[in-house]
């Protein structure tokens, strides 16, 4: 079952060294990441899954959207040095054939040893093929709920890179609005409202959160919305005695900017 999720952007800004030295946007969102993690790990999560989008796609990488999070999808982590100490060690590619980790991945990993957390035995890599439906989305989402125990999630991903004329897309006057539906929803929460972006439009403005925050939105609101109204109220379960449990989603956006052209968004989501 969910418990927890945190959301940061991926730039590759946020590795290690890539800045030179500190930058005071870089540092600010640097920040942000981390009080979003630590609210990630006071959940006493049993395991972390890091949901990122893969460039590829889902045809060309043989993927069954379907299967719900077949075993090929997950890493098993092992210690290491640094953000190497959360990657997986050879030999131990959970299925996956030993493809590398997506820059997503790699972003989040670093933020996770940036924020001194530990227990990486407890850490998943999850890739979401960029073109994955929305209704695929919901599924993964949905099977992440499903897990076994306390499950926290770390989601990677940006908005819109089309938000100025400076920015990697060039300046699409579609983007802000795009962009601002998705901080709305995030901060409702609204798992409804991201289910219900666009595909088409984020892929023409170069958002590539796109699919992550659509299995995220299916892992918060399983049967297919997030309440009665559909929005982030609660949301009937099963309990372990057959009763009804309730959850209720607490959002809070740490950060909202678009410093490079590019919208990067952290938010930090508990259940209740």
């Amino acid at each position: 079952m969910i418990v927890a999720a945190a959301l940061c952007p991926e730039p590759p800004l946020l590795l290690p060294g890539a800045t030179g030295g500190p930058v005071p946007e870089v540092e600010r969102l640097r920040a942000a990441c981390r009080a979003a993690v630590a609210v990630l790990w006071a959940s006493r999560p049993d395991e972390v899954v890091v949901v990122a989008g893969d460039p590829g796609t889902a045809q060309r990488d043989g993927r069954d959207a379907d299967a719900e999070l077949g075993e090929g999808a997950w890493r098993p982590m092992e210690p290491g040095a640094g953000v190497g100490r959360w990657l997986p060690a050879p030999g131990r590619d959970g299925g996956t054939g030993g493809a590398a980790p997506v820059l997503g991945h790699l972003v989040a990993l670093a933020v996770l040893d940036d924020s001194g957390a530990g227990a990486p035995d407890l850490l998943r890599l999850l890739a979401v093929p960029a073109d994955l439906t929305p209704a695929d989305c919901a599924r993964w989402g949905a099977a992440l709920d499903r897990r076994p125990g306390r499950t926290a999630l770390l989601v990677t991903g940006d908005g819109s890179a089309r938000r100025s004329t400076s920015a990697p897309g060039y300046l699409d006057p579609r983007a802000a609005a795009f962009d601002d539906a998705v901080a709305a929803a995030l901060a409702a929460p609204d798992p409804g409202a991201l289910a219900a972006l666009d595909p088409v439009l984020a892929a023409e403005l170069l958002a590539g959160g796109r699919a992550a925050w659509q299995v995220l939105a299916g892992a918060l609101a399983p049967d297919g919305h997030g309440g009665p109204d559909g929005h982030g109220g609660p949301d009937k379960r099963c309990g372990p005695d057959g009763t009804a449990a309730r959850r209720r989603w607490r959002s809070e956006l740490r950060y909202l900017d678009d410093p490079y052209g590019v919208r990067y968004l952290v938010a930090s989501l508990t259940a209740g």
